[in-house]
């Protein structure tokens, strides 16, 4: 399993295992960098949990049909990528 942000805890929790699986297959600064974006990313996702975006998108889930609740988890996902490339 790779990293993960859990809004419950509002905590990253990061895999070693997956870094080891970065370093392995692009090695030098290329893997740091992703390492580092991978964490930005997840720490976006506690920046999106602090403004309230986790909880709309969550009761996406609860209300809309399983394609339209993608959607916006996609989006939640790419808003993610946005924050990290910010950092």
């Amino acid at each position: 399993m790779g990293p993960f942000y859990c809004p419950r805890d509002r905590t990253v929790y990061l895999d070693p295992t997956f870094f080891d699986e970065l370093e392995r297959k692009l090695g030098g600064s290329k893997a740091e960098f992703s390492q580092a974006y991978v964490i930005a990313h997840e720490v976006g996702h506690h920046v999106q949990n602090l403004l309230g975006y986790s909880e709309i998108v969550e009761e996406k889930r609860q209300t809309l049909p399983k394609a339209e609740y993608n959607q916006w988890s996609v989006r939640l996902e790419l808003q993610a990528d946005y924050l990290a490339g910010v950092w």
